[in-house]
C-alpha cells in the first residue's frame, strides 16, 4: 500500500526512520535536510544531505511517508543510541 505525504503538510521536525534490516537511521532535519547512519560490517559512516534537486527532495518526502514499508518510524533515543554504538565498537568509513 502506498502512502504519500502531502508537500504542505506540517511536519515538527526532527523525524527519525529506518529501513526495516536496521542497518540506516536516518534523521530527517528539515523537508531538505536529513542525516544518515549506515553501518556495513564492522564499519559505519555518517553522512548529511541537503536535497538541492527533486529526487533528493522526494527521496525525504518517500521517508516522511513510510514510502511503502521500505521506511520504518523510529525515534531521536533509538537513533542516538545507534550512533553511540558505531562511535564505540565500529570503525569509521
Amino acid at each position: 500500500m502506498l502512502n504519500f505525504v502531502n508537500m504542505s503538510e506540517t511536519f515538527e521536525f526532527p523525524q527519525y526512520r529506518k529501513y526495516p534490516n536496521d542497518k540506516h537511521f536516518f534523521k530527517i532535519i528539515s523537508k531538505v535536510e536529513f542525516e544518515e547512519i549506515t553501518m556495513m560490517g564492522s564499519h559505519y559512516s555518517v553522512s548529511r544531505k541537503v536535497a538541492s534537486i527533486l529526487p533528493d527532495r522526494n527521496l525525504i518526502l518517500d521517508m516522511l511517508s513510510g514510502y511503502d514499508g521500505h521506511y520504518i518510524t523510529s525515534d531521536q533515543h533509538e537513533y542516538d543510541a545507534i550512533l553511540e554504538h558505531c562511535q564505540k565498537h565500529l570503525k569509521k568509513f
